[in-house]
C-alpha cells in the first residue's frame, strides 16, 4: 500500500474572538469621528472661527450622508461580503479623518464630514453582519451588546482626549490619533490563512457523515451549508448555534430525523425535503424569503422605529448637561453625573444582550422596555426639579444605551436572507434620528420652553416603544 500523499492547503482560521474584536473595532473607529467633532467643538469652533450653527450643519451633513450611504451599503455587503465592504469603508474612513485633521476651513471640515459619513454607512452594517455571519446564535445579543457598546467607550477616551491630546498638542492630534483604532479593526478584518496538512489516499477516504463545508465569507451566499446523507431512525443533522447564517438541506430520511439551525436561526435558511411523519425543523422563528410585501413593509417599520428612538439618544448627549445645571447643578457636578451614567449604561447594555441570550429572547421586548424606560427618564427631567432630573438622568440614559443592540438582534433574525440591507435599514433610521433629534428639541425649547421639549420626545419614544411591541408580532414571511 503506497503511503498517503500530504499536501498542504490554506483554510480560513476560525474566527473566535477575532470576530468579536472586528465588529467592536469596526463601529468604533468609524462613530469616533461625529464624537471627537462633538467633544471637542469648542477648540474646533475657536480654531476655525465658526459658530454653533455651522458646526451643528456639519454633523448634521454628516449623518444625513450616513443614512443615505446606508441603503446602497446595505446591498453591497449582502453581495460582496462583510470583509470586502468593510476594508473598502475603513478606507473611507481614515482619509476623512486625516481630512478633518488637516481643515482649515468649515467648508473643508464640511466636505470631510459628508465623506466621513459615507463610510460609516458602510462599515456600520457591515459590523452588523460580522456578527450573523462569524458568531453563534446563541452568543449574538451578548454579541450585538458589546459591539453597540463601542460608542458609550469611544466617549469616554474622547473626553480623555480633551485635557490629555487638545489642550497640550492640538485638537487635530485627536483625529490623527483615532486613525489607529481605523488601522486595527482593518487589520482584524483581514481573513487569516493558515497551512494544513491534508491526507489523500484510499486509506483516507472520510466515512460519509454529516459534515458542514464553510464557504468564503465574502461570496454573496450563504455563509455555510450542511448536507447530511441517508440514514435510519434517529439522525440528527444540526448546523448547530454558528449555523444561523448557514443552510440546512435533510435528505429523505425515516421517522425522527430532526435538522437544526441554532437556537435563533438568525440567518438561516433552513428547507427540508419530503420526508416520513415526524420530521421537524427546530429552528425557532423559521422566516425564509423577505422579499414581499410584509417584509418591505417591516423593513420601513425598522427605520421608522430606529428614527424615533434615537430622537432621544441625539436630545440626550446634547442638552442632558444644560438641562441638569439648570436644575440646580453646577456644570463640574453635571459633567460628573454624565461620565457616571456612561460607566452604568455601558453596564447595563452589556448585561441586556447577554440576558437575552440566556433567555432565548427574540430582542423585541426587551427592546421595548428598554425604549419605555427612556422615555420614562425623560419625563422626569421635564419635570425641573433637582433630585428627579438626576434620576431620571440616569435612567434615560440607560434605556436609551441599552435598547439599539437588542432591536437589532431582533431585525436581523427577522431578515435572514438580507441582513445587510436589513442592517442598513437600522442604520438609516439611527441616522436620520440622530440628525434631527438635536434640531427639534433645540426648535421646540426655543418656542416653548425646555420642559416642553423634553415632552415632545418622550412622546416619540413611546410612540417607538409601541411600534417596537408591533414588531415582535409581525413574521416576515409565512411558514411553508
Amino acid at each position: 500500500m503506497e503511503p498517503a500523499e500530504t499536501v498542504q492547503a490554506f483554510r480560513p482560521v476560525p474566527a473566535g474572538g477575532r470576530a468579536w474584536w472586528a465588529a467592536i473595532l469596526m463601529l468604533a473607529a468609524v462613530v469616533s469621528t461625529p464624537i471627537l467633532v462633538g467633544v471637542l467643538a469648542v477648540e474646533i469652533q475657536a480654531d476655525l472661527g465658526i459658530g454653533d450653527g455651522a458646526l451643528g450643519l456639519c454633523v448634521t451633513a454628516f449623518w444625513a450622508c450616513t443614512g443615505l450611504t446606508a441603503l446602497a451599503g446595505g446591498r453591497l455587503i449582502d453581495r460582496a461580503g462583510w470583509r470586502r465592504a468593510a476594508l473598502a469603508g475603513l478606507a473611507v474612513s481614515l482619509v476623512s479623518q486625516l481630512g478633518v485633521a488637516t481643515s482649515g476651513s468649515v467648508a473643508a471640515l464640511l466636505a470631510w464630514l459628508v465623506v466621513a459619513g459615507a463610510g460609516y454607512g458602510v462599515v456600520a452594517p457591515a459590523s452588523n453582519l460580522v456578527v450573523v455571519r462569524e458568531i453563534p446564535a446563541r452568543l449574538r445579543g451578548t454579541a450585538l451588546g458589546a459591539k453597540q457598546s463601542a460608542t458609550p467607550v469611544v466617549a469616554l477616551l474622547a473626553g480623555l482626549a480633551v485635557p490629555l491630546v487638545a489642550l497640550t498638542i492640538g485638537w487635530q492630534w485627536a483625529f490623527v490619533l483615532a486613525t489607529l483604532l481605523t488601522v486595527a479593526a482593518a487589520a482584524t478584518s483581514l481573513p487569516r490563512t493558515r497551512p494544513s496538512p491534508r491526507a489523500t489516499g484510499p486509506e483516507h477516504t472520510p466515512a460519509p457523515t454529516t459534515q458542514p463545508a464553510r464557504k468564503d465569507q465574502d461570496s454573496a451566499g450563504s455563509a455555510e451549508e450542511t448536507r447530511p446523507t441517508p440514514a435510519g431512525p434517529g439522525l440528527t443533522a444540526s448546523s448547530g448555534s454558528a449555523g444561523a447564517a448557514g443552510e440546512v438541506r435533510s435528505a429523505s430520511a425515516s421517522p425522527g430525523p430532526v435538522a437544526s439551525a441554532g437556537p435563533a436561526a438568525a440567518a438561516g435558511d433552513v428547507r427540508s425535503a419530503p420526508a416520513s411523519p415526524g420530521f421537524a425543523a427546530v429552528a425557532g422563528e423559521v422566516r425564509v424569503g423577505s422579499t414581499g410585501p410584509r417584509a418591505v413593509t417591516s423593513l420601513v417599520r425598522v427605520s421608522v422605529v430606529a428614527g424615533l428612538g434615537t430622537l432621544s439618544i441625539g436630545s440626550l448627549t446634547t442638552f442632558a448637561v444644560s438641562t441638569l445645571t439648570r436644575a440646580g447643578l453646577d456644570v463640574s457636578t453635571a459633567g460628573l453625573v454624565i461620565s457616571v451614567t456612561s460607566l452604568v449604561s455601558l453596564v447595563v447594555r452589556l448585561g441586556a444582550g447577554r440576558l437575552a441570550d440566556r433567555r432565548g429572547s427574540d430582542g423585541f421586548r426587551p427592546a421595548a422596555v428598554m425604549i419605555a424606560a427612556c422615555a420614562l427618564g425623560m419625563l422626569a427631567m421635564a419635570s425641573g426639579g433637582t433630585a428627579l432630573t438626576v434620576a431620571g438622568t440616569v435612567v434615560a440614559f440607560c434605556g436609551a444605551w441599552g435598547w439599539p443592540a437588542l432591536l437589532l438582534m431582533g431585525v436581523l433574525a427577522q431578515h435572514p436572507d438580507r441582513p445587510g440591507v436589513a442592517g442598513a435599514r437600522f442604520q438609516l433610521g439611527t441616522a436620520l434620528g440622530a440628525a434631527t433629534g438635536p434640531l427639534l428639541f433645540a426648535a421646540v425649547s426655543e418656542a416653548a420652553g425646555l420642559p416642553a421639549a423634553w415632552l415632545t420626545v418622550t412622546a416619540c419614544t413611546a410612540v417607538s416603544a409601541a411600534l417596537v411591541l408591533l414588531s415582535s408580532r409581525t413574521r416576515v414571511a409565512g411558514r411553508g
